[in-house]
């Protein structure tokens, strides 16, 4: 195939795949959407610095093994798409200044499209991560995401103590 007949079968995909989504809706849900106001835009900054849900009670020892994130530190990341831009795949980074290895390095990663829909995804790294080193992770499946979506970004929000 050349790359205009790619492209023409990508398209039509993506069309049968929208029509799909589309006629898979019932009346009342198409109802309740018109009833409901617009959110407000919303940037992938508000998203992935919005405080977090409270957590619930801990036990003490697992309150103990929680990690101050201001030695720990994301310090690169790329993020590319797979599976008709569905998925998304991270390479990230991870430096750790503590004096003792750290564990189960929590990510959030955020996504945005044009339209102001806002997308976040957890996922936990279970590596270990030595005392006063970094540690790359390639290729984590951050999880399914809108396809429209043209933008995003990943924080650290929790790791342990090893």
């Amino acid at each position: 195939m050349s790359i205009s007949a790619r492209k023409i079968v990508l398209i039509a995909a993506l069309v049968i795949m929208m029509t799909a989504l589309l006629w898979a809706g019932s009346g009342d849900r198409a109802a309740r959407l018109q009833a409901e106001p617009a959110p407000a835009p919303a940037t992938i900054a508000s998203a992935v610095n919005a405080p977090a849900l409270q957590p619930e009670p801990v036990e003490p020892q697992a309150a103990m093994a929680a990690v101050p994130l201001s030695q720990v530190r994301l310090v690169r990341q790329s993020l590319k798409r797979s599976g008709l831009g569905a998925r998304v795949f991270a390479t990230v980074t991870v430096r750790n200044r503590h004096q003792y290895a750290i564990k189960d390095v929590e990510i959030l990663c955020a996504f945005r499209g044009r339209d102001g829909y806002v997308t976040t995804r957890r996922r936990v790294l279970p590596e270990v991560i030595e005392a006063r080193s970094r540690e790359t992770f390639a290729n984590v499946l951050v999880g399914h995401i809108n396809v429209v979506t043209t933008r995003g970004r990943c924080k650290l929000v929790g790791a342990s103590r090893a």
